[in-house]
């Protein structure tokens, strides 16, 4: 993906919103220590495989956002997340199984489970691990299963105090979440790279020292 391809729009709920704040990347920083497909032994030497390791990056943009009433920034935890806590995901992903993406931002409400437990199922069921800078969440409501789809991931995972605690990193089988967990980055365990994303960009010249 070439980074002057990607647009980051802001203050909509709609793609092609003529009033909406559309920005460019300048540069993306993915985090040194990434992989999407990493392989782990456990006590009996099996192989364990990790579909993401450290799934999440920084984007410098060209200009500056331009905050408004309806473009605020993003507000970051101050503490790790609760178990059983219920958040809320978006994005403009698929509308389901081979259908097309979404027009307009969707959402749905999703349950956070442990750590451990969602390790258990994804090793019982495809022999990965879940890596610690993970957390996992089911679906809200069991009438009817809903999760993030395709074209989701990177979008938000946010409390109902409005801070983003998860960003969407992958699932299994969309819509069907009360087989397996949907797994996302804990935001969490990333705050000082987060925070500091001003010295790391300077670091790697994307910022004048001036």
């Amino acid at each position: 993906m070439k980074v002057n391809k990607v647009e980051i729009y802001a203050g909509t709920n709609q793609i092609d919103d003529p009033k909406a704040q559309v920005h460019t990347a300048q540069a993306f920083i993915i985090h040194p220590e990434y992989h999407s497909s990493a392989l782990m032994f456990n006590k009996t030497n099996s192989k364990y495989a990790n579909l993401m390791v450290n799934d999440i990056a920084l984007i410098r943009l060209k200009e500056d956002i331009q905050f408004t009433k309806v473009i605020r920034p993003v507000k970051l935890p101050r503490s790790n997340y609760h178990l059983n806590e219920v958040a809320v995901v978006t994005g403009w992903g698929n509308m389901g199984y081979r259908k097309p993406m979404s027009k307009f931002l969707r959402a749905t409400q999703q349950k956070i489970i442990s750590w451990k437990s969602c390790d258990r199922q994804w090793q019982l069921k495809y022999l990965k691990y879940i890596d610690k800078g993970m957390m996992c969440a089911i679906t809200y409501n069991h009438e009817q299963a809903s999760g993030p789809y395709p074209g989701d991931s990177g979008g938000p995972f946010v409390d109902r105090k409005g801070y983003q605690i998860g960003i969407i990193s992958f699932g299994y089988e969309c819509g069907t979440t009360h087989l397996l967990p949907d797994v996302y980055v804990n935001v969490w365990e990333y705050i000082n790279r987060i925070s500091n994303g001003y010295e790391i960009m300077r670091k790697y010249n994307f910022i004048s020292s001036k």
